[in-house]
């Protein structure tokens, strides 16, 4: 056991993470535990700019990949694929949730069955009979990427209109 020098909580010793100093050719445990370091990251990226957090993602993406490569694994182009917030925002505002009934019907035209809404949509499938039952509405999200899923876009399904 030992005492956090940030939040002077006794901790084990495997909540410090160990580090080599080069000096002494010898390897030391921290002494901040895991816990208030990982706090002390998230505070310092909460303290980032936009394009410092842009920046951070980006390298982070870049770094996945390389490892992904060294593992032999394929690597995932999911943020390259067109979906993303910026769409959202340009045309519908301040708008949290929209009716489901558009969407499902042009969902249905499309012979999609409820599984296959909740793929789109990334949501569970008691969401969907939500939807379908009229008792819930959709989350703006959730309807970008149903409609991303059905190949057309949101501002066609929901127009919007600035008056």
């Amino acid at each position: 056991m030992r005492n956090c020098k940030n939040c002077n909580r006794w901790r084990k010793l495997s909540d410090y993470k160990p580090y080599f100093s080069k000096k002494r050719n010898k390897e030391y445990l921290r002494k901040t535990c895991e816990f208030c370091c990982k706090k002390k990251a998230l505070e310092r990226y909460y303290n980032f700019s936009d394009k410092q957090k842009n920046d951070f993602r980006e390298r982070t993406r870049e770094y996945a990949a390389a490892r992904r490569r060294q593992e032999g694994k394929p690597v995932r182009n999911i943020h390259k694929v067109g979906y993303g917030s910026g769409r959202v925002k340009k045309f519908v505002g301040c708008l949290n949730s929209v009716s489901p009934q558009p969407i499902i019907s042009q969902a249905k035209k499309l012979q999609w069955n409820n599984d296959m809404i909740a793929k789109g949509a990334g949501v569970d499938i008691r969401r969907v009979r939500g939807w379908i039952n009229n008792s819930d509405r959709i989350n703006i999200d959730a309807a970008d990427k149903l409609c991303f899923a059905l190949g057309t876009h949101l501002s066609l399904i929901y127009p919007y209109d600035e008056t």
